[in-house]
């Protein structure tokens, strides 16, 4: 098959392409990617809603199943002819929202349930919600919850995650395997590993094109504010792990031409 040959055995650290050769039209809109279709499909007509009235009403995002026969990419076609997989929308594991489970065969995509508990103690209401939060960093966040292109990057970042572990002889699951079996001592934390580092960039990748006309203008920190993602993992990483992983989140964005004229600042 193609892409067997094309990853082969180890992590083949590049983007991973789930756009289409030819556009698709879904309920009257063009279509031209998976992350798209997803997004459309279950998250779009609510975040919208949620930001214009502010008011969050039961029927907003709800829960559905499917599996990864939705996918019209080339790439994951074939994933799922070899690791087909159920796509839980909405339906988190646990505290984990997004996520990929091998051993399931399970991709979970699913808004912030913590953001949601908050807004529906505070009568339902965005923005009470929002200013019920003491910091600006905290209000700015909260509000990045409910954007589109925070939920691309969580359908990007797991499509990711599965496809190289569909690719790369159980690449995921090595990798698990191997870090359960050290010392809980020697563990770095997983976000600066390769596997957490690939599937990142594509965070990035999102970011890049919903900031496309800013982006040689921002430094690397305003990058980091600009999405709660890469603002979580920062400030939970220890100092020396933090130094890494900027190391290497720097380098694979300049190996994607993700890199902005400005952000070596």
């Amino acid at each position: 098959m193609k892409f067997i040959k094309q990853y082969s055995n180890f992590i083949n650290e590049k983007l991973t392409n789930v756009n289409y050769k030819d556009s698709h039209i879904i309920d009257g809109v063009e279509i031209k990617d998976d992350v798209t279709l997803l997004y459309n499909l279950f998250f779009k007509k609510d975040i919208d809603k949620l930001n214009y009235t502010k008011i969050l009403d039961n029927n907003m995002f709800s829960r559905h199943e499917i599996d990864t026969s939705i996918l019209k990419s080339d790439i994951c076609k074939e994933a799922h002819l070899l690791n087909p997989c159920k796509i839980k929308i909405n339906i988190p594991s646990g505290r984990i929202n997004n996520y990929y489970n091998f051993e399931e065969h399970v991709i979970g995509i699913s808004v912030n349930k913590n953001a949601l508990e908050h807004i529906k103690d505070n009568d339902n209401n965005l923005d009470s919600a929002r200013n019920f939060l003491h910091s600006f960093n905290s209000k700015q966040h909260f509000s990045l919850e409910f954007s589109d292109v925070k939920m691309r990057g969580s359908i990007h970042h797991e499509l990711a995650h599965w496809v190289d572990d569909t690719f790369n002889n159980n690449s995921l699951k090595k990798f698990i395997i191997k870090r359960n079996k050290m010392d809980i001592s020697k563990r770095k934390d997983v976000n600066i590993s390769y596997i957490e580092i690939q599937a990142i960039i594509h965070n990035i990748y999102q970011l890049k094109l919903e900031y496309e006309d800013i982006w040689d203008n921002l430094s690397f920190g305003s990058l980091i504010d600009l999405s709660t993602v890469l603002n979580t993992v920062y400030n939970n990483l220890k100092f020396d792990e933090r130094e890494v992983w900027v190391k290497n989140i720097k380098k694979r964005m300049i190996r994607e031409g993700l890199f902005g004229n400005n952000m070596n600042k």
